[in-house]
């Protein structure tokens, strides 16, 4: 039997509820069944290697190796794991809450036959889904420059000769951050080719966080300071004005700089003026009442300002500025 062209990587946490509509989906692909495999790499933890494989029982499809383990290291170990163990030319991945669209891996096979040996597609909410600021997911349509793992293609043979994801970021904050955008642009430095298919799409369930998650969330912006460090391209590619991480986050620090400098000097408090207005226009987070448009807008201030704290612990943690 020959070798696959494509091996889908996917790596799973104790099996996440949405991994049926992902194993639909790579099912439905029109890519034919013989030219590619699924490798599942879970975690092990709560009894997810027993659940992931009695979900896997009567699989029709392509080929599909269910492996993991306690592997150190986190989400990077699992993502490693997988191209180990594939035999495919082509690595294909995601996560396990997507669900790719039917045509995912023949727009991502065609474009790295066209030469590139790294493929980013579009990534969406599913048809329908209604996103608010609180809610996990993933909405890219165009180059980021962060080479996010729920839609990327990888040459097996570049990716080993760069010796996959680093788990550095995750050994320091036990967190999932940042391995995907290091291995990128680790690779570009290399001279790899990058292409952007915008016919390679996959969908991202969308996930409502609670407020204590929204804030666990917010407070991992810490790392960016740290991948600055590694990753000085960001600064172009991705931060506003090579020093914030976003237009919003350099709002949120000059309302900061406002309220603390308008004890001493009172005029500085109008650099809060503009955060406070955007706040107060603020429609983005649907609302039931004007009690819960207090709360929602009360948890997005929080929000902001736990980024904040996060980026100015890391700037001066690893000593790269980044608001």
């Amino acid at each position: 039997m020959s070798a696959p062209d494509v091996s889908v990587v996917v790596p799973s946490w104790g099996v996440a509820p949405t991994l049926p509509d992902l194993f639909s989906a790579l099912r439905g692909q029109t890519l034919d069944p013989s030219r590619f495999e699924v490798l599942v790499v879970d975690a092990g933890v709560g009894g997810g290697m027993e659940r992931l494989q009695e979900l896997a029982q009567g699989w029709e499809g392509p080929t599909l190796r269910l492996g993991g383990g306690p592997l150190p290291g986190g989400p990077a170990a699992r993502r490693n794991h997988g191209p180990a163990e594939a035999t495919g030319a082509l690595l294909a991945f995601t996560d396990a809450d997507c669900a790719p669209d039917p045509g995912w891996l023949e727009a991502g096979l065609e474009a790295a036959r066209a030469g590139a040996e790294i493929v980013q597609g579009v990534t969406l909410p599913p048809e329908g889904a209604s996103v608010s600021p609180f809610d996990h997911h993933h909405h890219l349509v165009g180059e980021t420059g962060l080479y996010e793992t729920c839609n990327v293609f990888y040459d097996r043979g570049l990716f080993a000769r760069l010796g996959g994801f680093t788990s550095r970021y995750f050994d320091r904050y036990l967190v999932p951050f940042g391995e995907d955008v290091e291995l990128g642009w680790r690779a570009r430095r290399s001279g790899a080719r990058y292409s952007f298919e915008s016919r390679a799409i996959v969908r991202h369930a969308v996930t409502r966080r609670s407020a204590q998650a929204q804030l666990r969330y917010m407070w991992q912006g810490r790392g960016f300071p740290l991948l600055a460090r590694d990753v000085p391209e960001l600064r172009e590619a991705f931060f506003y004005r090579r020093f914030f991480l976003s237009r919003r986050t350099a709002g949120v620090a000059a309302a900061a700089a406002g309220l603390l400098l308008a004890r001493r000097v009172p005029p500085a408090a109008a650099l809060a003026i503009p955060y406070v207005r955007r706040m107060a226009v603020d429609r983005s987070v649907p609302a039931e009442s004007p009690s819960e448009r207090v709360r929602q807008t009360a948890l997005r201030v929080a929000s902001d300002f736990t980024l904040l704290a996060g980026l100015l612990w890391g700037s001066a943690r690893w000593r790269r500025l980044v608001l």
